[in-house]
């Protein structure tokens, strides 16, 4: 609000834009660690289980 407030528009818009992208990307890259330790978990119990 205060880059609105001091006219400049397109930092009003690009610095908000630029944080919700930056959040997803951190969501997404947690995500994607939390799958691979699941298989990794997975892959782990079914080693087990074979003879």
């Amino acid at each position: 609000m205060n880059q609105l407030a001091a006219g400049n528009l397109r930092a009003a818009i690009e610095l908000p834009l630029a944080a919700t992208i930056g959040l997803a990307a951190l969501g997404g890259m947690i995500e994607f660690i939390a799958i691979v330790v699941t298989l990794a978990d997975i892959t782990q119990q079914l080693q087990s289980f074979s003879i």
